[in-house]
């Protein structure tokens, strides 16, 4: 069995429908009709209608992305869908996305922003601390600056930023002795390396920097497309949120918990004796580390010592050489990989033409007449009246059929960015001697004899609209006048259409004032939409750009003298 032949298996079977409709059929006409066979009429009709059924499902059971692909031979743009990288990231919303964008920025290695809780200032204002590498003077500005920038265009309504600072360095320095196990022995290069990744892995672990991940290590790990872009949009690969709970600065950092770090680093065995001291103070810290919050520690390479011990032998080390390697590799954490060349795909499917239909009436044996053959020219009146009727009832299930295959092959058009025009829901063209069947309508007048008009309707279906004998109040007038003042008729549907709408709204002002909307809400409309609804949502909640022209306009933020509005 092929591929498409399973989808139509799987979901419908002929016989089993006719067996159904069958027992339908005996039930509701058991007095009129009692013969079942293969030559009569009514069944000859019935497989057919369900011939088609089953041929409906098979094309609805086509894959997705064969029903969306785009005609070959059509014109013009053709944008389906948003990628991923489009509608799922948003400005940033959250204090997390806040820290994400911050981390973004080249030389940014860790920060912090703190709420401003006082009782005399506004909610909404925070303290922003900022750790810098390399750590010099014209390096600071440039990033403080580019912070300002960033922030000042994605804040939020009613936020604002009090300070932009680098932390406080705290100094300190290392002196650990350690065991290194029998898989270093005999090589002397390698303990210079292990020395100085020590110092830069510690530092590391006191000042972590984050470690941005590409999309294809994301997607192999089975995380969710949703997680991987939540927040906005960054330069330098993606951070997920657990990512910036693992990297935030700690303002207790216990000994105990240095120690088991570096019990983890390969090739250390165990560790003989640790001495962290603060440079400045002479402290020297046994328990913990306690910092303020805009504080953190820093070690000093070249005052800190590393003694190496193997099978109970002080091996020898070139302290420059391991100084040298520590600076090295810890710059080497702080490296920010621009990926941005990775992105999700739209699958494209196998373009099929829905919209190729044959009438049922095609498939019916010659003696019935409804083919493009006819009646033989000897057939009486009385047959060839029978065999009219018969087209027009089937015309009614060829309509029905065709319509849903229009709805079908639209849906790419509906839920596209950019397409082309949507699809218009005509008659069938091979319906046999189609033109016997249907006639074109013609203007309509109330007052007018219509029958001469040569389309027949039924004058129920039409209103004048300012009657005023009509069962409708002063609204339904005020609703047709604003549809077209100048046409004096409507149809029935017409006047179903303004009670549909008009029963979702309590106030017909109200429905009229949004009757735009919902009337004329039209494929023009949806695309017009569907366009713009990226930077509709994205904006939605964003606040006033306090950082024009390339410069920063700095604002009395403070207290209660607060002058502008957040």
């Amino acid at each position: 069995m092929d591929n498409e032949s399973k989808y139509l298996y799987n979901y419908l079977n002929y016989d089993d429908l006719k067996k159904e409709t069958l027992e339908y059929i005996s039930k509701i006409g058991y007095n009129k009709w009692n013969y079942y066979g293969e030559h009569d009429p009514g069944i000859t009709i019935l497989e057919n209608l369900i011939f088609a059924t089953i041929d409906f499902d098979y094309r609805l059971s086509f894959p997705i992305q064969d029903i969306l692909a785009k005609n070959p031979n059509s014109k013009g743009d053709f944008k389906m869908f948003y990628t991923p990288e489009e509608i799922l990231p948003m400005n940033p919303v959250t204090i997390l996305d806040y820290y994400k964008l911050i981390l973004d920025i080249d030389n940014v290695r860790n920060c912090r922003i703190i709420p401003r809780n006082n009782d005399n200032e506004v909610i909404g204002l925070y303290d922003i601390y900022i750790h810098v590498e390399p750590f010099n003077e014209k390096q600071i500005e440039k990033t403080k600056e580019d912070i300002r920038k960033l922030l000042y265009n994605n804040r939020n309504i009613c936020e604002d930023f009090n300070k932009i600072n680098v932390f406080e360095q705290v100094n300190i320095s290392l002196d650990i002795d350690i065991n290194v196990n029998y898989e270093l022995k005999g090589i002397g290069s390698k303990y210079d390396g292990l020395a100085g990744y020590l110092l830069a892995a510690i530092q590391d672990y006191l000042l972590p920097g984050i470690k941005f991940k590409k999309l294809s290590d994301l997607l192999n790990k089975g995380v969710n497309l949703e997680d991987i872009y939540n927040g906005p949009m960054l330069n330098h690969g993606f951070i997920l949120d657990e990512d910036v709970y693992n990297c935030s600065l700690k303002t207790s950092i216990f000994i105990i918990d240095i120690l088991e770090f570096i019990n983890k680093i390969p090739y250390i065995q165990s560790i003989n004796s640790i001495t962290i001291k603060n440079i400045e103070t002479n402290e020297i810290y046994l328990n913990s580390i306690n910092l303020k919050e805009n504080q953190v520690l820093r070690i000093d390479f070249k005052k800190s010592n590393i003694r190496i011990f193997s099978n109970g032998f002080n091996v020898t080390v070139n302290k420059e050489r391991y100084i040298a390697l520590a600076k090295r590799q810890y710059n080497s954490f702080n490296i920010k990989d621009i990926i941005n060349d990775e992105e999700i795909g739209i699958y494209e499917g196998n373009y099929r033409n829905l919209l190729e239909y044959s009438s049922i009436q095609n498939d019916f044996p010659l003696i019935y007449g409804v083919g493009e053959e006819g009646l033989s020219s000897y057939a009486s009146e009385k047959s060839k009246e029978d065999c009219h009727k018969l087209k027009c009832f089937l015309l009614l299930f060829d309509q029905i059929f065709y319509k849903y295959q229009i709805i079908i092959e639209n849906l790419k058009n509906f839920y596209s960015i950019e397409s082309e025009n949507y699809i218009a829901g005509n008659l069938i063209k091979d319906v046999p001697l189609l033109k016997t069947l249907v006639k074109s309508p013609s203007n309509y007048n109330i007052n007018q004899d219509i029958e001469k008009d040569g389309y027949y309707i039924q004058r129920k279906f039409l209103i004048k609209k300012h009657d005023k004998n009509t069962v409708f109040s002063k609204n339904i007038n005020e609703y047709l006048n604003f549809i077209d003042e100048e046409v004096d008729t409507y149809s029935r549907k017409d006047i179903i259409d303004y009670l549909l709408l008009s029963y979702f709204r309590d106030n017909f002002m109200y429905y009229k004032q949004n009757l735009m909307l919902y009337t004329y809400f039209n494929y023009e409309k949806k695309q017009e939409y569907l366009s713009n609804c990226i930077s509709i949502e994205k904006e939605k909640i964003k606040g006033m750009i306090l950082y024009n022209n390339d410069k920063w306009e700095c604002y009395n933020i403070s207290g209660l003298e607060k002058k502008i509005a957040l």
